[in-house]
């Protein structure tokens, strides 16, 4: 079939309008697909950011941890050294006490003879 005149017009109408309508629809689409690129864009730059941040701060956590634990380290180092001089301080108190304690008993049955010596010299002079 042969299309004519008002017929014609009406399609050829019809197909400018959906031609606008698809160039509408296109440029829509292609300003979405601009966002999109865009928002992508910045949130990989915010990821990116957020990449560096976190190798800083885990730099920092390891370097405090280093250092904490070096400190802790020495720390340790240094209460061991004092909790061995107190050892060896009482280690000597012992002995010193062990000495003593003899010398007491010592001094005690020295007591004990000299008193049984003065009551003998008192018994003999009576």
């Amino acid at each position: 079939p042969i299309v004519e005149g008002d017929e014609l017009v009406r399609i050829k109408m019809e197909n400018m309008r959906l031609n606008e309508e698809n160039a509408g629809l296109i440029n829509g689409k292609q300003k979405m697909e601009s966002y999109y690129v865009k928002e992508l864009e910045d949130l990989n730059a915010k990821y990116l950011e957020k990449c560096e941040d976190y190798d800083h701060i885990l730099n920092k956590y390891t370097n405090l941890y280093e250092t904490v634990s070096t400190k802790r380290v020495d720390e340790l180092r240094v209460w061991k050294k004092r909790a061995d001089s107190m050892r060896a301080t009482m280690q000597t108190l012992e002995s010193r006490v062990e000495e003593l304690s003899k010398r007491n008993v010592e001094l005690s049955k020295f007591k004990n003879q000299k008193g049984d010596l003065q009551n003998e010299e008192l018994n003999r002079l009576s």
